[in-house]
């Protein structure tokens, strides 16, 4: 019989990385200029054969499956849902391992015919990490800033699509402005 590693549990975020990085995802400086922030967003469009409330329940249930196991010190939250039956919105935190603060907004938009599509949307939030002091603040005043993502924001929809139960199409992905 085989004895699986134990995997350790994901660690949360510290209340001052939490706080402000709260902060920080509210205000996105990040996303202010049109021309700066397609290079840190990025967007997905997703044909999902069920309404919005069961995908919003999925993601969800994702977001748990993914703060149990441990992503090289990266953390999942959830920054808030809304679950109506015509359009659901839930919106998740990931704090990196240098605790640089993502966004991934998920939009659920009943179709008329089955199931619904899926408006994914993940993005970076400022240029400085939310261990540094005020760095809303200083992200804020810093917003023309340009800075690359790397590819994180496509990372963070591949590892939340991975977690998802129901099956999802893929219809548009990429950088838009």
């Amino acid at each position: 019989m085989k004895n699986e590693p134990e995997v350790p549990e994901a660690p949360e975020a510290l209340c001052l990385c939490s706080g402000q990085g709260s902060i920080q995802a509210k205000i996105r400086p990040g996303v202010w200029i049109p021309g700066i922030r397609s290079l840190h967003v990025y967007e997905e469009t997703w044909k999902i054969a069920a309404n919005p409330v069961v995908c919003s329940k999925d993601v969800l249930q994702s977001v748990t499956k993914l703060r149990r196991r441990s992503l090289r010190g990266n953390v999942f939250t959830i920054g808030y849902v809304e679950e109506k039956a015509e359009c659901s919105r839930v919106e998740i935190l990931v704090f990196t391992r240098c605790r640089n603060v993502y966004v991934i907004r998920l939009r659920f938009v009943n179709e008329e015919s089955a199931g619904c599509i899926g408006h994914v949307r993940a993005f970076s939030s400022g240029i400085f990490p939310s261990w540094f002091p005020l760095n809303f603040v200083f992200s804020s005043i810093l917003f023309f800033v340009p800075f690359y993502d790397m590819g994180q924001n496509a990372k963070w929809i591949n590892i939340l699509k991975s977690q998802m139960t129901i099956p999802i199409d893929v219809v548009e992905s990429g950088r838009k402005c």
